[in-house]
């Protein structure tokens, strides 16, 4: 192994470990958040409010940091985006101010859709592999790596909500909240050292056009998939841990339960992602867009489950789909990309999936319509989106990764 080999798998390990310790601190403070909001006296048409606020104020900084480094390189990019939820759970464990508490929330980006990808993945993650890794096997192994250890360890997460239930009878309901995210502050902290350490490969930085036409054309295809499937994860993802908490009655053992096996399911299918071979074109695209659609028809399927259990064990069955999909839909989203665009395009393509998340200002008002209808009616947009995505790439011949 030479020397470059040495360096590259020594950065990859410590990128390992900073999406893991990240996803444990996001993974729990994004399943708390809803519930806790509730707890010091916000309504579900507030929180809705202030994931929507959430949404548009995580798109500003993606596209910003996303932009920032194409022209500054991405590994002080992965560093700075980690300051805002070191800022949030910095409030969220030191005060219960309800209105700090709800800036936290926005400013921070710790509350919205709770699904394990959100703890692995932050603005210049994927550009970063992608520019470091330049063939598309490489870059859909380390990204089902990174999907993969992620979401195993965002069971940590589930796992902190689980046990704020043996703090409550020593500091109470409030403070056992803050308890954790001081943990979760702390495992923050030695993300963001991890980050520290990474090497990145020295080019010369973009300092003129915003992107090229062909990375623009080929974004635009992967951007108005993404609008519609960010749809329908802002109407019914971002308030799962709530709507199972008013639905059922469960309480945060159990849906700190539910959420663990179904991160587990997520990191499984993710690492086996990375390590499937396709065998054509179009079974690598089906893949990537039908596994979108089964996540929305289980989505649909969990809103009308009549017990909280069956209803978890569909939640896990869809997270098992999502873990397999997602790091085949990464490598072609980026496979149509300049090198020298990746950031930016990348950041665009986020864009596309949270702005559409604001869509969660509206599932706390149909809450109040009819319980089941933000689950069904986010399932249904997210199949949409994945029919969408299909034929938006039928035709590309870079949607092949073989």
């Amino acid at each position: 192994m030479n020397r470059t080999e040495r360096s590259s798998g020594t950065t990859f390990r410590f990128l390992l470990i900073s999406r893991a310790t990240r996803s444990v601190a996001l993974i729990f403070t994004n399943l708390s958040v809803p519930i806790y909001l509730t707890l010091i006296g916000y309504s579900v048409v507030e929180i809705g409010l202030l994931f929507a606020g959430m949404a548009a104020f995580s798109m500003l900084i993606s596209v910003a940091m996303g932009m920032l480094g194409d022209r500054i390189g991405f590994r002080p990019v992965l560093i700075l985006v980690e300051i805002p939820p070191l800022i949030a759970l910095t409030l969220l464990s030191a005060l219960d101010i309800q209105w700090l508490v709800g800036l936290a929330v926005i400013l921070g980006g710790v509350g919205g859709t709770p699904g394990s990808m959100r703890g692995s993945f932050s603005p210049g993650t994927t550009a970063y592999i992608a520019k470091e890794w330049g063939n598309s096997e490489s870059r859909r192994e380390k990204l089902g790596l990174i999907s993969g250890i992620g979401s195993i360890a965002a069971i940590g997460g589930g796992v902190l909500l689980s046990l704020r239930s043996l703090l409550i009878p020593y500091v109470g309901d409030v403070l056992s909240y803050r308890v954790l995210y001081m943990a979760s502050l702390a495992l923050m902290v030695i993300s963001v050292l991890s980050l520290l350490m990474l090497g990145e490969r020295q080019e010369q930085k973009k300092r003129s056009r915003i992107m090229s036409g062909s990375s623009a054309r080929y974004s635009f295809r992967v951007m108005a998939g993404n609008v519609i499937n960010g749809a329908g994860l802002g109407l019914g993802i971002s308030i799962l841990p709530l709507w199972w908490y008013k639905v059922y009655g469960a309480d945060t053992f159990w849906i700190g339960v539910a959420f663990s096996v179904s991160y587990l399911a997520t990191g499984i299918f993710s690492i086996l992602a990375s390590r499937f071979r396709f065998s054509s074109e179009r079974l690598a695209l089906n893949t990537a867009a039908y596994t979108r659609t089964f996540q929305g028809l289980l989505l649909i399927a969990v809103a009308f489950s009549p017990l909280f259990l069956l209803s978890a064990a569909i939640y896990v069955a869809r997270s098992g789909i999502a873990g397999f999909g997602a790091p085949v839909r990464t490598v072609i989203n980026v496979k149509g990309v300049s090198d020298g665009d990746y950031g930016t395009a990348i950041s665009v393509q986020g864009l596309s999936m949270r702005l559409p998340q604001a869509t969660s200002g509206s599932s706390g008002y149909l809450m109040n319509v009819y319980l089941p209808l933000p689950e069904a009616l986010g399932g249904f947009v997210q199949m949409m989106g994945g029919f969408a995505y299909y034929l938006l790439f039928r035709n590309q011949p870079s949607t092949k990764i073989t």
